[in-house]
């Protein structure tokens, strides 16, 4: 068995690489494993079953089924966190003098083990889970969903406090890095993985002239963001598509009557691509400011003209990079301007290379090494 220099706990399996969470993950596992990084992954399983390209990245790749009894609801200490455990995975992690990396907090469960008291052990933090809860809690009317959502956002202020455990924090967002260095905690910022962003080509194809939202539709902020939008595109002569997984019916029930909507469900990579890519301006709101969000990053790097609300973008730095609106006139004002006009393709070619540059995987990758103190 060859050595292992780093051990990565994380709280799913990071493949398909296909919602914001775990995207990190697995291209923050390919870009250390690029660098000769030899890596122990261990994984926690609800549903997505073992993933052989993992071996590609990883030396050793284990997985662990999450306990998602309700019984561990009745305990004060998060769910999250306490259906994430597992002596095979305390065993492994003790077996060797190999840093630990934790995905969340969600997977910090042995953060504080005594068994562990010898490691060099890290944080990546994906959000400020309490609060993440808390605007869960906000969108949800069902009285029990609510009352869990709000639980556990206590019970995870609560469970922070074991990061003091932690030799360093890496908070994914500017403002996720005030947050903790206001807990006294060593901080790093360390910026979104995601797709390799200079391999980002265009398609070629002509740009139309159309909105796009593109989301994941099963997620209820996303849901709220596109009725949003739809309100705003009563009222506007303009085309806009909205694209992303499994709409529900709130979203099918109100598209399917406006002639100037058109949804595609559940489209794939390639598709996806080619709808941010060709369509001439990107909207993207949304009414719940935690982390970042990673469509926001692929709009960036791969779309034309974006628009947004100050939530998608407060505490990332990228707010210079886009248009602003926030009520709905101000979004109709600003979609019928850049409708309008020509596109700005300089500008947005060199907003373009700006971004993939701030969210340069292998640069991100080589910093979190050194952090780590596994620089080659």
């Amino acid at each position: 068995m060859s050595k292992i220099d780093l051990h990565i706990v994380a709280f799913n399996v990071p493949l398909p690489a296909d919602y914001g969470g775990v995207i990190d993950v697995f291209y923050k596992l390919k870009a250390l494993s690029s660098l000769g990084v030899k890596i122990a992954l261990h994984c926690f399983d609800y549903g997505r079953g073992e993933q052989h390209e993992l071996t590609k990245f990883a030396a050793e790749v284990h997985y662990y089924p999450r306990e998602v009894s309700k019984v561990y609801a009745l305990f004060s200490s998060p769910f999250t966190v306490k259906s994430r455990h597992g002596k095979e995975l305390l065993t492994r992690l003790a077996a060797d003098e190999a840093p630990i990396l934790f995905e969340s907090l969600q997977s910090c469960l042995y953060l504080d083990h005594e068994s562990l008291a010898f490691k060099k052990k890290y944080v990546r933090a994906h959000n400020v889970e309490h609060h993440y809860y808390r605007s869960l809690a906000n969108y949800e009317s069902a009285g029990i969903r609510k009352a869990y959502y709000l639980k556990e956002a206590h019970a995870l202020e609560k469970f922070e406090s074991i990061l003091s455990h932690a030799e360093a924090v890496f908070p994914i967002s500017e403002k996720d890095t005030a947050y903790f260095e206001n807990l006294k905690l060593k901080t790093h910022y360390l910026p979104a993985f995601y797709h390799d962003m200079k391999q980002v080509e265009k398609v070629g194809q002509e740009i139309k002239n159309v909105a796009l939202y593109h989301g994941n539709l099963q997620v209820e902020e996303n849901v709220e963001a596109v009725l949003f939008l739809l309100e705003v595109f009563k009222e506007l002569p303009y085309q806009l598509i909205v694209a992303g997984a499994k709409p529900g019916m709130s979203v099918t029930r109100v598209s399917q009557h406006m002639k100037n909507v058109t949804l595609v469900e559940s489209p794939s990579d390639e598709v996806m691509f080619e709808l941010i890519q060709t369509s001439k301006l990107n909207c993207l709101p949304t009414f719940q400011s935690t982390g970042i969000k990673l469509k926001l990053l692929h709009a960036l790097t791969s779309g034309n003209e974006l628009l947004v609300n100050s939530a998608m973008v407060d505490g990332t730095g990228l707010a210079g990079y886009c248009q602003l609106a926030e009520s709905q006139s101000e979004w109709r004002a600003k979609i019928t301007e850049v409708m309008e006009h020509d596109l700005a393709r300089k500008q947005i070619e060199q907003r373009q290379k700006v971004v993939a540059d701030l969210f340069d995987n292998h640069k991100n990758a080589t910093r979190l090494a050194e952090w780590l103190g596994l620089a080659q």
